[in-house]
C-alpha cells in the first residue's frame, strides 16, 4: 500500500533502474549474536530510523474523516484539547496554529502515544526494533517480496541478509523513511515534539498512552499474508513514484487541516486487497479502544483541569475512531477552527 510519504520529484535512481538480484538471507550474519549483528549497517541506521519507525502508526488515515484536526472536549469538569498529529515535519512547517499555543500555555499535561520514558528507552536501546523470539521480517515475507526488499536495500549499503535481523516493524519503518527523506522531512521533528516543547518550560506533565511494545505488537500481529501485502504494496508505490506523490498530497492536506483528503488517499491504497484492509484494522482501528481506556484511567487518577491529547491523525477518523469513542463515553466534543498558515 502507499505509505504516508512522497514528493513530486523524480524518484531516486534506485527506483528508476532495474533492481539487481540479491542472494537470499541466511539464518544469521557471520560473526553475530542471536539478537544483534555486530558489524552490519543496521546498527548505524537504527538511531536515524527510530524517530520514523512508527511513522505508519500515525501518519495515515482510514476511510471517512472529520474536516478539523483539533477538537475541544469536556466531561465532568475536565477539559481536553485533542490534536491529530503528524509524526514527521517538513522544514517549511509554519508552527502550531492558534489557538494551540494559548491552550498549551494553560494545560496541566500533554498526553501522547509514546511518553518521554518510552522515548528514552528507544534512545538507550536501539536494538528494540531488531527481530526477537525467532521471528524476523524475512520470516513473514514471500520469496518474491523478500527478493524485492533485498534488491531495494543493497544499493543503500545494506546486505541482503540484514532483513533476517529486522523486526517487522523495523522493515516497515525503513521503507517508510525513504520518500520522507527524499522530500526533505526532518527526522526527529514532529507535532508531538512541538507540543512537548511548548509545555517544557513550565514543567507540565508529558505522559504516554502506549508503550513501544504495544506499537510493535500492532504489526507483529499481522499474518504473513497481511504483512506481505503491506510490504509488496509499499514497494510498488515506491517504484512507481506513488509514495512520493502521496506524501506531498498528505502534507499539503495536513497543513490545511483536510483530513478528508488524507482519508481518501489512504482508502485508495487500503482497498486494493482484503489483506491490506485487515492489516490496517490491526494497525489503527484496533488500537483506539485501548488508547481510550488508558486515557480514561489517566484522567481518573490525575484529574487535570485541562490536558492536550496528541494522537496520530488516523486515530481521529474512520471506523471506531477516537472522536466517536469519546462521545460514547460521555464527552462533549466539538471541532476547533484553527488560524492556519498556507503550507510552504
Amino acid at each position: 500500500m502507499a505509505t504516508p510519504a512522497g514528493h513530486a520529484h523524480r524518484p531516486p535512481p534506485v527506483f528508476r533502474k532495474n533492481l539487481p538480484e540479491c542472494r537470499p538471507p541466511t539464518p544469521a550474519l557471520e560473526g553475530t549474536t542471536d539478537t544483534m549483528p555486530r558489524h552490519d549497517p543496521i546498527r548505524r541506521l537504527l538511531r536515524r530510523l527510530l524517530p520514523l519507525a512508527t511513522a505508519l502508526l500515525a501518519g495515515l488515515a482510514a476511510p471517512h474523516a472529520f474536516a478539523q484536526p483539533v477538537w475541544h472536549a469536556e466531561r465532568d469538569g475536565i477539559e481536553l484539547t485533542l490534536v491529530g498529529t503528524f509524526h514527521v515535519l517538513h522544514p517549511g512547517y509554519a508552527g502550531l496554529p492558534a489557538p494551540l499555543p494559548e491552550r498549551l500555555g494553560r494545560a496541566d499535561a500533554v498526553l501522547l502515544e509514546l511518553g518521554p520514558e518510552e522515548e528514552a528507552r528507544l534512545a538507550a536501546d536501539p536494538t528494540i526494533f531488531l527481530a526477537r523470539d525467532g521471528e524476523s521480517a524475512a520470516d513473514k515475507l514471500s520469496a518474491d517480496t523478500l527478493r524485492r526488499v533485498h534488491a531495494l536495500l543493497v544499493p543503500f549499503g545494506m546486505p541482503a541478509e540484514a532483513v533476517s535481523a529486522m523486526s517487522p516493524m523495523m522493515l516497515v519503518g525503513m521503507l517508510g523513511i525513504l520518500p520522507f527523506a527524499e522530500a526533505g522531512f526532518t527526522i526527529g521533528d514532529s507535532v508531538e515534539k512541538r507540543l512537548s516543547d511548548a509545555v517544557a518550560p513550565r514543567g507540565a506533565t508529558v505522559a504516554g498512552l502506549e508503550s513501544v511494545e504495544i506499537q510493535l505488537a500492532a504489526i507483529e500481529r499481522f499474518t504473513p499474508a497481511e504483512f506481505d501485502a503491506l510490504i509488496s504494496a509499499t514497494l510498488d508505490d515506491l517504484a512507481s513514484g506513488q509514495a512520493r506523490d502521496d506524501v506531498a498530497q498528505m502534507w499539503d492536506a495536513y497543513q490545511r487541516a483536510d483530513l478528508d483528503h488524507i482519508a481518501r488517499i489512504t482508502e485508495r491504497s487500503v482497498q486494493r486487497t482484503t489483506e491490506l484492509q485487515s492489516a490496517f484494522r490491526k494497525l489503527a482501528t484496533e488500537r483506539n479502544t485501548p488508547i481510550l481506556d488508558r486515557l480514561e484511567a489517566w484522567l481518573a487518577e490525575h484529574r487535570p483541569a485541562h490536558a492536550v491529547v496528541g494522537i496520530g491523525a488516523l486515530h481521529w477518523t474512520g471506523e471506531d475512531n477516537l472522536i466517536d469513542g469519546l462521545r460514547a463515553r460521555g464527552f462533549r466534543v466539538e471541532p476547533l477552527r484553527l488560524q492556519t498558515t498556507p503550507p510552504r
